[in-house]
């Protein structure tokens, strides 16, 4: 019997860690909450608000998403405008943008980087795609 109340009280930890997490708030705490008050400490789990600034920066780490310079706003990763403020974010294939000067591989030479042709960014030698302008290598 008192095996099964524990096992109850573990159940309800788990769950608030999860209903935490979806909700970029810690798990740990979340664990910690529904182990000490059990089904309250779901409850209150289930309505707390979700951390958005805390997603937006594990967003731009996945590269999923960006901020505009502009504006600072989070727009999706491959968008050409941006949706708040009408920035063109596209630059011309031909010209580099001025805050980013072109380096090659004759003005930089570090056989552990590699220079994006596209817009000039170091990456390291294991980069598939550039982490600037996610062009192919």
């Amino acid at each position: 019997m008192e095996i099964g109340i524990i096992i109850i009280w573990l159940l309800f930890g788990i769950a608030t860690a999860i209903v935490a997490k979806n909700k970029h708030r810690s798990g740990c705490g979340g664990f910690l909450l529904g182990m000490m008050f059990g089904p309250i400490g779901l409850i209150i789990a289930l309505v707390m608000s979700t951390d958005h600034a805390r997603g937006g920066e594990i967003a731009i780490k996945k590269g999923n998403m960006k901020k505009c310079p502009s504006c600072a706003e989070l727009i999706k990763f491959a968008a050409a405008k941006c949706r708040y403020c009408g920035e063109n974010l596209v630059a011309k294939e031909d010209t580099v943008p001025a805050s980013r000067p072109l380096k090659t591989k004759e003005v930089y030479d570090d056989s552990r980087d590699k220079v994006c042709d596209h817009c000039g960014e170091i990456n390291d030698l294991d980069d598939i795609v550039c982490n600037n302008c996610r062009h192919e290598f």
